[in-house]
């Protein structure tokens, strides 16, 4: 009986297809500088040096440089997890015509 047990879980396991693996979580994109409000409280994230995230009765995330990290807030029934990606905001392109940075 135990080993017909192992077998049935070996089987298993190599019926699994390789590289196998839960679902992604989902993309939160944020800019830097920018602020977004997350429902949730007691906020982590895995890079600090990222995203900054303040805690209290709901977490609010702000970019800080470039990049991607783990983030999750606790929910009524469990944690959502999130990948925060960070981007630079978009350069400024003037307008025709505009002279607002015309300096001479």
């Amino acid at each position: 009986m135990r080993l017909a047990i192992v077998r049935a879980a070996l089987a298993l396991v190599t019926l699994a297809p390789v590289g196998a693996r839960a679902e992604d979580p989902p993309t939160l994109i944020l800019e830097v500088g920018a602020t977004l409000r997350l429902e949730g409280f007691a906020g982590l994230c895995d890079d600090l040096s990222i995203v900054t995230i303040t805690p209290g009765s709901s977490a609010t995330l702000t970019g800080l440089k470039v990049g991607s990290t783990l983030c999750s807030v606790r929910l009524v029934g469990g944690r959502q997890v999130y990948r925060v990606k960070v981007v630079a905001p978009p350069a400024f392109t003037p307008a025709v015509g505009d002279r607002s940075r015309d300096f001479r």
